[in-house]
């Protein structure tokens, strides 16, 4: 089976003064198409670097990261955008919508920055927000729209463009219970529709088996949860 995304023996670190920090060192992951994974860490361990790393915005001082296929960390900036474009998409803590926009403009932008035409983009949009549960609320700006429901344009948004795997950086950081649980079960749900892989950077433990796999960023390597 091709994997959604492999990377192999990640090195990184940073230099704070005369001293090193090292975040990774060697971790290694794979990531199989429609897998549901999650991966926890104390603050300050470094998974917000490994997103970044795995999405191409970091370079690392070793190792490769594929995406697809596609080899990220050998790539120039154009070539990681496009890998990015065609292939990822991002959920963040803070839903990062444009405020400007309705819900419907928001999932729109990332298709006719693919490509796409503006009333195949508009269909797509409307389809996923009604997938989400939007439907009724796509002429909605952010300001008019509840936490849950933002992140919910979120993920609709993640999900635009059909990509292989979405990274998430703690999505419910920002949600009270019930809508963090109910964002983890759309996910769930919507991974095994369009078997999109989802690698979610999460604290929150009661949430873990929603996944079908849980790895512990440790001491900069990536280790079975439990």
């Amino acid at each position: 089976m091709n994997s959604a995304l492999t990377a192999v023996d990640l090195v990184k670190h940073y230099h704070q003064g005369d001293q090193v920090i090292e975040v990774l060192r060697g971790a290694d992951l794979r990531v199989n198409p429609g897998e549901r994974l999650a991966i926890v860490g104390r603050s300050g361990s470094g998974k917000s670097t490994l997103l970044h790393v795995l999405a191409g915005l970091d370079d690392v001082d070793s190792g490769e990261v594929f995406v697809s296929g596609h080899n990220m960390t050998r790539a120039s900036a154009n070539e990681r955008a496009r890998i990015r474009a065609n292939n990822m998409g991002f959920v963040y803590q803070n839903h990062h919508l444009l405020p400007e926009f309705s819900a419907l403009e928001n999932v729109v932008l990332p298709l006719q920055i693919a490509g796409v035409g503006k009333h195949p983009a508009r269909e797509q949009a409307a389809h996923l927000l009604n997938e989400v549960g939007l439907g009724a609320r796509c002429g909605h700006l952010p300001s008019a729209l509840s936490g849950g429901e933002r992140q919910r344009v979120a993920v609709a948004r993640a999900l635009a463009g059909q990509p292989a795997i979405v990274l998430a950086d703690e999505p419910t950081g920002n949600l009270d219970r019930d809508n963090a649980e109910q964002v983890i079960e759309l996910l769930a749900q919507l991974s095994t529709k369009h078997q999109t892989a989802f690698v979610v950077v999460t604290h929150d433990v009661s949430m873990l088996p929603h996944f079908d796999r849980v790895l512990n960023l440790l001491d900069g390597c990536l280790k079975v949860y439990g």
